[in-house]
C-alpha cells in the first residue's frame, strides 16, 4: 500500500515482506522519496510539441527547468489524481507556449492547465491532480542579480566575484583595538579580507 500524494511505502502490520528488512524495503525509499519531494531539482528537454506525459519518480521534484526548442505547444503533463506543488524556470525558446496541468490518465489535460512564461523566471505552480493553477506571488529571476538583493550567479565563487569579494582563497583576520577601557573590549573592530 502506499500513501495518496508521494506514493510512500505503507506496509500493513504483521507484512512479512518487511520483516527484518524494514529500513531496505521502507525507510530508505520513504527517505529518498521525501528528500526528493522537499529538494529535489530536475531538468527534463521538452522539446517539440504536444504533450508530455512526467513519470511519477520525475514529478515528485519540488522544482523544474524545461529547455529544449518547442516546434509546437506543449503541454507538460503531472500524474493524475496526485497533488503536487511545485516551482517551474521555463528555459525552452521558440514561439509557442509551454504549459502544465494534470494527466488524465490517457495522455491529455484532466483539467485547467496554466502557462509558463518563457522568461526564465522561477514561478510557483500547484496541481491537484486535475487541475493546474500558479500560486501567485513574484516571479524570481535565476540568479538573483546583486541589485535585487542576490548575488548574481549560482556558484559561491561567482558570488564572491559579483559581490567585490574577490576570488575564494585564503583570508585573513585583523583584529584592532578600537580604545576600549583597560582589560575590555568594547570598540574591538574586526577586520575580515
Amino acid at each position: 500500500m502506499a500513501t495518496t500524494n508521494l506514493g510512500l511505502i505503507t506496509p500493513a502490520q504483521g507484512d512479512p515482506s518487511v520483516r527484518n528488512n524494514w529500513a531496505a524495503a521502507v525507510v530508505n525509499p520513504n527517505m529518498q522519496t521525501i528528500d526528493t519531494a522537499i529538494a529535489g531539482g530536475i531538468a527534463i528537454d521538452a522539446t517539440g510539441g504536444g504533450n508530455l506525459a512526467l513519470t511519477q519518480d520525475q514529478a515528485v521534484n519540488s522544482s523544474f527547468v524545461f529547455t529544449g526548442s518547442l516546434s509546437a505547444n506543449r503541454i507538460i503533463l503531472f500524474p493524475a489524481a496526485e497533488a503536487f506543488n511545485f516551482s517551474v524556470q521555463n528555459e525552452t525558446t521558440g514561439s509557442f507556449t509551454l504549459s502544465i496541468g494534470a494527466n488524465n490518465g490517457s495522455g491529455a489535460p484532466a483539467g485547467d492547465i496554466v502557462t509558463v512564461p518563457q522568461d526564465g523566471t522561477c514561478q510557483s505552480y500547484r496541481s491537484d491532480g486535475t487541475n493546474a493553477f500558479a500560486r501567485g506571488g513574484a516571479s524570481i529571476p535565476i540568479p538573483l542579480p546583486v541589485t535585487s538583493g542576490g548575488t548574481g550567479s549560482i556558484t559561491a565563487s561567482g558570488a564572491l566575484i559579483n559581490l567585490g569579494v574577490g576570488s575564494m582563497g585564503t583570508r585573513n583576520l585583523t583584529i584592532q583595538n578600537g580604545g576600549g577601557p583597560a582589560g575590555g573590549n568594547d570598540g574591538d573592530v574586526f577586520f575580515i579580507y
